[in-house]
């Protein structure tokens, strides 16, 4: 049930994000929680009292020093923003040890650096919000960020998803949709149940590499011709191949997993 709460609020950060949205509560980002949002002014009247911060559209270039005063924070929303997520913005970051969510979409990230590791630090942080920035590149000390579950990475042009995100070993969810993938790339991924790769150019032909864990796959709009569900991961139970040139489907599958041809 977690996981299923976990991806639908992933889903549903996209779906905010495509209306123009960026600032929704997402109520329950971990299950069992709903936070009360404060938007910056309001804030700062009882600074221990904030569990989530919201500055979210207010052009800001770097995170102001002074909001570390919200020791207690667990949610901070700093999307719609033009942040590079440099090397000092990190390391404001690393001042909240509470911190569970960060949504840093529709920003002006092009790489995430070696400083990314600092927020290792942050031993609550399970869910990263990346989508609809500039990012090429990401350093392979993102892996000291060892509680993840969430990670979005949609609508950057990657290119190439790295190996390394495989060692998040807690990963559960992780979306890379309209990143110019060519391929998957195999990891570890010891929990991995939901997989979100739509609009890239992927031509794989079947889930041959793909953890056993895995649950749900979404595989729309890339460039996959034929498909075999042979050998399915034993968990999955769906797979989305819609708005795909299918010529060949081997659909030799369990008849417990379902496959969405259409839109």
């Amino acid at each position: 049930m977690k996981s299923t709460i976990l991806l639908c609020l992933c889903i549903l950060h996209q779906f905010a994000l495509a209306e123009g949205c960026a600032s929704l509560i997402l109520r329950g980002m971990t299950p069992e929680k709903s936070w009360k949002v404060y938007d910056k002014g309001p804030a700062y009247e009882s600074p221990l009292v904030v569990r989530a911060l919201r500055m979210s559209g207010q052009s800001l270039r770097a995170l102001p020093l002074d909001i570390v005063k919200f020791e207690n924070l667990e949610y901070l929303d700093i999307s719609n923003n033009e942040i590079s997520l440099s090397a000092s913005d990190i390391e404001v970051l690393s001042h909240f040890p509470k911190l569970e969510v960060i949504d840093v979409s529709k920003n002006a990230i092009t790489e995430i650096g070696v400083d990314i590791g600092k927020l290792g630090r942050l031993t609550n942080l399970t869910h990263l919000f990346l989508p609809y920035n500039k990012i090429t590149q990401i350093n392979s000390s993102f892996v000291e960020i060892r509680n993840l579950k969430c990670l979005v990475l949609s609508h950057n042009p990657i290119g190439t998803i790295p190996t390394f995100v495989g060692d998040l070993a807690q990963l559960e969810v992780f979306e890379a949709s309209d990143c110019g993938l060519h391929q998957w790339t195999r990891g570890r991924f010891k929990k991995l149940k939901h997989i979100l790769l739509n609009n890239n150019n992927l031509s794989i032909t079947s889930l041959e590499g793909f953890p056993d864990t895995l649950t749900e796959i979404f595989l729309a709009n890339n460039k996959i011709f034929k498909f075999s569900l042979k050998r399915c991961p034993n968990n999955l139970e769906s797979i989305v191949l819609s708005g795909n040139n299918l010529t060949s489907l081997d659909d030799n599958k369990p008849d417990n997993v379902v496959v969405v041809l259409g839109q």
